[in-house]
C-alpha cells in the first residue's frame, strides 16, 4: 500500500520496470494492480518492495484544457492556411479527400437502414460540393470537427468530474475501544 497521493506516481514508477504489462492504481485506497509478464513476479515483487514512496512526487494529470485548446487551435489554422495559401485546384482535391469521411459514415449508416446525424453531415458536404461551392463543404467539415472537439472534451470533462465525485476524501476513520467510540486519523489505524 502507498500513500493516496503518490500511488499513481508509484504506479508510472513501476510501469517502468521490466516485466511489468501494465499497472493501475487507486488513488482512493493507496493500492496498485500489476500485470506482469510470466515469470516475472519475484522481480515485480521487489522492484514494489523498493520503490521509495517518500520520493515520488504526487501525480498530477495534464490540464485536459490545454490539449484541447490546442487541438482546436491547430484544425483552425490548418483550414485557414489552406485558404489563404493554397490555390483552388489543389484546395479542391484536398477538400474530396477530407470529405471521403464523412461520406463514408453516411453511407455507412445508410446501409445499416439508419438515418442519423452522420447521413446528415454526408448530405450536406455533398450538396456544397456538387453545388461546386467547396468553400461552404470545407467550413462545414471545419465545424464538424470543432463539434467532435468539444464532444471529446465535455466527455472526458464529465467523467474526470464524476470520478472525483466518487472518489471518498477520508483523512479520519471511526473506531470503537471499549465500548467508546473515537476518531482517529487513517494512518495511525491497525488491524485488530
Amino acid at each position: 500500500m502507498v500513500e493516496r497521493g503518490t500511488a499513481n506516481a508509484a504506479a508510472s514508477a513501476l510501469g517502468l520496470r521490466s516485466g511489468v504489462l501494465s499497472v493501475s492504481a487507486s488513488s482512493v485506497t493507496g493500492s496498485l494492480i500489476v500485470l506482469y509478464k510470466r515469470g516475472a513476479r519475484s522481480d515485480v515483487l521487489a522492484a514494489a518492495a523498493g520503490l521509495d514512496t517518500t520520493a515520488l512526487e504526487p501525480y498530477t494529470k495534464p490540464e485536459l484544457g490545454l490539449d484541447f485548446r490546442k487541438r482546436l487551435y491547430a484544425k483552425i489554422a490548418a483550414h485557414i492556411a489552406r485558404r489563404l495559401l493554397l490555390p483552388a485546384w489543389l484546395r479542391i482535391p484536398i477538400d474530396i479527400f477530407h470529405a471521403l469521411r464523412f461520406v463514408r459514415a453516411a453511407l455507412a449508416a445508410l446501409r445499416r437502414g439508419k438515418l442519423n446525424v452522420e447521413v446528415l453531415d454526408g448530405a450536406a458536404i455533398m450538396g456544397a460540393m456538387l453545388q461546386g461551392d467547396f468553400s461552404s463543404a470545407s467550413t462545414v467539415m471545419l465545424l464538424l470537427g470543432v463539434s467532435e472537439l468539444l464532444e471529446d472534451y465535455t466527455h472526458k470533462k464529465a467523467r474526470g468530474a464524476l470520478s472525483q465525485s466518487l472518489v471518498l476524501n477520508v483523512d479520519t476513520v471511526w473506531v470503537r475501544e471499549d465500548g467508546a467510540e473515537r476518531q482517529i486519523p487513517l494512518p495511525q489505524l491497525q488491524i485488530g
